[in-house]
């Protein structure tokens, strides 16, 4: 017998039956053996909060945002560990792989490490945490929330200043000549870089560039000084550009006099 219940036997006597005296060879008996199932430990675990670590009104298609989720538990096996998953709510899709807390004591709160989840498409995502005990003790816990996903808006970004030696100061041919920037920028998903060149117009060539640093969202930016140098005399006439992924977003054009 491999499963609960009870067990319906019939006994078959070939000759006086130990199990039960006095039955002939041609005698039979029916017996019932009851056999139990095996008992669980009654742990719990419950999952009591789930938050996002950057808590905006919405987030872009494209953008990932932490969550974190809280789990209190009870009446743990030694040893035992919490599992946690994401799935999508309305499809059941798991969206990421289990995350084992570490071993944990019999009861008590537990808060996993953030998970970044990112969105795929606008409008309102639907989702459930589920942590599991990992252990031989059959409780699960899910939780649902949503998060609210739109169109990503058109990054922006202007040069609001430019600091270079203005005419009628001048610089000698063959003299560098650093030149700072400005930029307040928009929209940027997270981990963008701008990047700020600088060209000569007479000739089109690149004659200094900068990355940005990681940004994202709005703000303003100062790139590091960019060291340029001209071959020739007279007004040297020049174009800043601000570029993401290739895009240029804003210009500038100046002019340097070179005695």
């Amino acid at each position: 017998m491999n499963r609960a219940g009870d067990w319906n036997l019939r006994v078959q006597a070939s000759a006086e039956s130990a199990l039960s005296p006095g039955l002939t060879a041609k005698d039979s008996k029916d017996i019932t053996i009851q056999v139990a199932s095996e008992t669980l430990p009654a742990c719990s675990v419950n999952v009591t909060k789930v938050e996002q670590v950057k808590s905006p009104d919405t987030i872009a298609v494209g953008e990932k945002t932490p969550v974190t989720v809280t789990a209190e538990y009870r009446d743990l096996l030694p040893r035992s560990t919490l599992l946690l998953t994401f799935k999508d709510a309305d499809t059941g899709h798991e969206m990421t792989s289990p995350l084992e807390s570490e071993a944990l004591p019999a009861s008590g709160t537990y808060v996993f490490p953030p998970v970044n989840l990112k969105a795929t498409e606008a409008g309102d995502w639907h989702l459930q945490a589920v942590v599991k005990v990992n252990a031989n003790c059959e409780s699960t816990a899910t939780k649902r929330f949503t998060i609210k996903v739109v169109e990503p808006l058109s990054a922006m970004a202007h040069i609001t200043d430019a600091q270079y030696v203005m005419p009628p100061d001048t610089i000698a041919v063959g003299e560098q000549t650093p030149v700072v920037f400005d930029v307040n920028y928009q929209n940027l998903v997270p981990g963008s870089k701008l990047k700020m060149f600088i060209i000569d117009k007479a000739t089109n060539r690149n004659l200094a560039s900068k990355n940005s640093i990681v940004l994202s969202g709005s703000g303003t930016y100062t790139f590091p000084p960019m060291a340029i140098q001209s071959a020739n005399h007279g007004n040297w006439r020049l174009r800043a550009e601000v570029r993401l992924e290739g895009n240029t977003l804003d210009w500038l054009e100046f002019t340097i006099k070179v005695a």
